[in-house]
């Protein structure tokens, strides 16, 4: 189940965010400083695959590959996301259901609404 990260650190600027975590999602969610909700990012493996879904409160959903750039034990690099075309909005939705009963009700209930109407676009992998 999701659990909220306490002491996030936080970026110079406006606003904050929040950090949600379990074995199999990651939800980060940003706010501004009027704690409305910005955008979010929830990461997940998609069958063995790193992905991110992004979505930005101008109502834009990114979906992603993670290049976690730690193929070299010796080199530690920076996470990059790169454009994924081929997605299963239908398993994140049911997965992130399944593990966030223990988040705001508000935030969790935003999340699933944005994840159905990307579902209903249906420009998906089932």
């Amino acid at each position: 189940m999701l659990k909220e990260v306490e002491n996030v650190h936080q970026s110079q600027g406006p606003g904050f965010r929040r950090w949600f975590t379990d074995d199999l999602l990651e939800l980060i969610v940003w706010y501004d400083d009027d704690n409305y909700l910005e955008g979010f990012q929830l990461c997940y493996y998609d069958e063995e695959d790193p992905c991110a879904l992004t979505w930005r409160s101008d109502s834009s959903v990114i979906y992603s590959h993670i290049d976690v750039g730690d193929e070299n034990p010796l080199v530690n690099q920076t996470p990059i996301l790169h454009p994924r075309q081929h997605y299963s909005v239908a398993m994140l939705k049911q997965l992130f259901a399944e593990r966030c009963p223990d988040i705001d009700k508000s935030l969790s209930i935003h999340i699933l609404n944005v994840l159905e109407k990307e579902h209903l676009k249906g420009s998906f992998l089932a």
